[in-house]
């Protein structure tokens, strides 16, 4: 048998990891009964069966905590363990984090409880048990009766494992964890021997589960759903992001245009849907590239920064025709140029590709393509002559010869050293 030796005795709250989001609190037990049941405020319920849960205070530091014990008679009938039941869906990390007092060695057990599904059954599985030694895993240790524990178990799904902390000093580390994949509930579960009249106490239980990583989800404007391409006649611009923030300010948000600040005249931040709210300055340039970033001093969670900073790209939509996408292949003798482009105009476009070939600022040539683009997305293939060392070629759009303007200020290069 292994011998555990407590060190210090921590009482305090569970302090969540920046990574952890606080999903559920009871620290005061307060109660109804339905007829059938228990159901505290917290949303947790439970069931007396063949024994007790009362709401009591055991020392005044911790005040109200939960007894869950066995009276000297029984309840008439009864064969069950009285319990306390957390429902709580999880199948990436749960962190489970109470404190304990036994005012004897008796019978225990932290387990989670996993609900039937299809064709699988229910499952349900004693984590910590707490009998004449505490049982983790395979480990037999001792513990005292007539003082609290800490204790902090995090179980994480995807890798398979969990660790188990008693009073800050850890007693079991990525232990392998195979039994679930997933977990609905959470249990506390007193005994059933009417020969011991003990209880286990608890109190400040805290269940964290993984914050999900903070990311911008969508744009819209001017009111509108998420889009794929925001007008360029847009005024205000609609940021989604996947998981509400818990602060963020307007110089922590900045929104960018080629690689320069674009700025904007107002901002507004809704924290129960995650949206961010700007009103741009002007009108947005038509098929250009925005990046819109948030500092990574916005907070994810009250006084939790997010620690990285979050970005995400939107291109507007062309009022025209244009080029969108060019990706340059070198060949024997050629360079192969395949271009996408859109139309969003719903009549047929004709478009001046031009690819020229400069040394250094010196210009070589040109080669011009005329195309026309009917559908609202074309791919096509262009070939030139192979370029020569410190040769480059520029590819973009003009709508015509003759007062000829760019469709687009993007200009895709490829350049042989």
């Amino acid at each position: 048998m292994l011998a555990f030796v407590i060190s210090s005795v921590l009482t305090t709250a569970f302090a969540q990891s920046p990574l952890e989001q606080l999903v559920f609190s009871e620290k005061e037990f307060a109660y109804r009964y339905d007829g059938t049941r228990l159901v505290y405020n917290s949303a947790m319920y439970g069931y007396a069966r063949k024994g007790y849960l009362v709401t009591d205070e055991i020392d005044q530091e911790h005040g109200n905590s939960l007894k869950i014990g066995m009276a000297e008679t029984p309840t008439p009938g009864e064969t069950s363990s009285p319990y306390v039941v957390i429902s709580q869906t999880s199948d990436t990390n749960l962190t489970v984090a109470f404190s304990v007092y036994f005012s004897d060695k008796t019978d225990f057990r932290l387990a989670l409880y996993k609900a039937a599904s299809g064709q699988a059954s229910s499952k349900e599985v004693n984590m910590i048990r707490w009998q004449d030694t505490l049982n983790v895993a395979d480990m037999e240790l001792e513990y005292d009766t007539g003082r609290w524990y800490r204790v902090v178990m995090r179980i994480d799904f995807e890798n398979k494992s969990y660790t188990v902390q008693i009073d800050g000093e850890t007693i079991l580390e990525q232990y392998s964890f195979t039994d679930l994949d997933l977990v609905d509930s959470v249990r506390f579960y007193g005994h059933t021997n009417e020969n011991k009249v003990g209880f286990a106490a608890v109190d400040d239980i805290e269940l964290s589960v993984k914050a999900p990583t903070p990311m911008i989800s969508g744009v819209g404007y001017n009111g509108q759903d998420i889009v794929s391409m925001p007008s360029a006649f847009a005024d205000t611009l609609e940021i989604y992001l996947n998981t509400p923030l818990y602060n963020i300010t307007e110089e922590q948000v900045h929104l960018y245009r080629d690689n320069k600040e674009a700025g904007f005249n107002r901002f507004g931040y809704d924290n129960t849907n995650g949206m961010i709210v700007l009103d741009v300055k002007g009108v947005l340039i038509p098929n250009a590239r925005y990046t819109l970033v948030i500092d990574e001093d916005a907070e994810l969670f009250d006084g939790v920064a997010i620690g990285e900073s979050i970005s995400g790209n939107f291109t507007t939509a062309p009022e025209a025709a244009c080029l969108t996408f060019a990706e340059f292949l070198q060949a024997d003798g050629s360079v192969e140029i395949n271009a996408e482009f859109i139309n969003p105009t719903g009549a047929e476009a004709e478009l001046l590709v031009i690819a020229a070939v400069w040394e250094g600022d010196m210009f070589v040539k040109s080669k011009v393509f005329r195309e026309r683009v009917i559908a609202p997305e074309e791919e096509r293939i262009f070939v030139i002559d192979e370029l020569d060392d410190n040769q480059r070629v520029e590819l973009y759009v003009w709508d015509s010869f003759l007062g000829g303007e760019f469709l687009s200020d993007r200009v895709y290069r490829y350049e042989v050293k």
